[in-house]
């Protein structure tokens, strides 16, 4: 049925019902009046509100529907990221520890070559020691050497009954470090 011709009809149906009530409980038009007006305004209502609410409400329905859409798909993304994510720290984690195990490496060769410098550096320093230790025996020894015989000038001079001279005692001194150094 069309619309306009069922509200009519519905119209017409209240006005009967309207009449009948009036009759059997004694009421006013001014009742009947504000049924038909209720009636009215219940049609004008579905005419104009019940349709726009359903329709918003519709659309709000859809928009959801998209949201939850959009939820999954950042939930999705977001499982992804966190497995990206945790192999981006593995793969740093597994760079860390080469680094460091080639620090280590590095380290280890470094220590190596300083103790073979070290031990480079304490053998010429013992050698150098070493040579600074003859060279001092032999000096003392020229000193000692040097001493002897002039003591032993002074002795042969004292044995020999005459004073030797400074430049005699020199000249033994002389004599006796090379017979000395010959021997020695």
């Amino acid at each position: 049925m069309n619309s306009p011709f069922m509200l009519a009809s519905i119209a017409g149906d209240l006005v009967e019902s309207g009449r009948t009530i009036k009759e059997n409980f004694g009421l006013s038009n001014a009742f009947f009046v504000q049924v038909v007006s209720f009636a009215v305004v219940c049609v004008v209502l579905r005419l104009f509100a019940y349709k726009p609410i359903l329709e918003a409400l519709e659309a709000r329905r859809k928009k959801i529907a998209e949201s939850m859409a959009n939820a999954d798909r950042v939930k999705a993304e977001l499982e992804h990221a966190q497995v990206k994510r945790h192999e981006i720290l593995q793969h740093a984690n597994q760079q860390a520890a080469r680094m460091i195990e080639d620090a280590r490496e590095a380290a280890q060769r470094v220590h190596e070559q300083g103790t073979k410098n070290a031990a480079s550096a304490a053998a010429k320093i013992l050698d150098k020691a070493r040579e600074e230790a003859r060279l001092e025996a032999a000096r003392q020894l020229a000193e000692a050497k040097t001493e002897l015989a002039l003591l032993l000038g002074k002795l042969a001079g004292q044995g020999v009954g005459r004073v030797l001279t400074g430049a005699d005692q020199e000249r033994l001194a002389r004599e006796v470090s090379q017979s000395l150094t010959a021997k020695g």
